[in-house]
């Protein structure tokens, strides 16, 4: 949503392009309205994030005490009940734990404030934020044969390699993961 900053309501579109990219057109829907009356909310955060919970948290934008929060997976449209986890209501402070979420995932959440029940703000967003890799339940096994083919080890599935010199690990383009014949250590990674 744009909002007008002159008191005329006048809105500028500015086109710009590098010409690396050519595509047919645009189309936009505008609307004349007022304002909205409820400010938004800003500085959207996840302080906190583990392998299936997110503290999120957000600067009001008056006095409101009340907000809706919506998370999802990327891309996903606020208030079209398209989201993995919709939390309503939340008082008295800009912040909220949600929980249920999926191990090394990426999510995206949206706030809006609530200042009377017919009087919400728009949704701000989205902040993205990844949670964390859940730890593996010991015998664990990993044969590395899913692994983006390449000649250097890329952080991949919760894993990383050490950077110790003469150790040599890749995956080859024939699907297998063919070493050396030198150990390669490999850690965890647990945030």
């Amino acid at each position: 949503m744009l909002l007008a900053t002159s008191t005329s309501g006048c809105l500028t579109f500015v086109f710009e392009s590098d010409g690396s990219v050519q595509r047919p057109g645009w189309s936009a829907t505008v609307t004349c309205a007022a304002p909205p009356t409820c400010a938004a909310p800003s500085a959207l955060t996840a302080p906190t994030v583990t392998d299936t919970t997110a503290d999120l948290a957000w600067t009001a934008g008056g006095t409101e005490t009340e907000w809706d929060v919506e998370v999802g997976l990327p891309g996903f449209t606020p208030d079209t009940m398209t989201a993995e986890v919709t939390v309503l209501g939340i008082t008295p402070t800009p912040d909220t734990l949600v929980s249920g979420l999926l191990p090394n995932t990426d999510y995206e959440y949206y706030v809006r404030a609530v200042c009377d029940l017919a009087d919400t703000s728009i949704y701000i967003g989205p902040f993205t934020f990844t949670t964390a890799c859940a730890a593996f339940t010991a015998p664990y096994f990993e044969d590395f044969e899913t692994f983006v083919t390449s000649t250097t080890f890329v952080e991949d599935e919760c894993w990383s390699a050490s950077a110790t010199a003469g150790f040599d690990w890749n995956v080859d383009g024939a699907g297998s993961t063919p070493s050396t014949g030198k150990t390669a250590h490999w850690q965890q990674i647990v945030v």
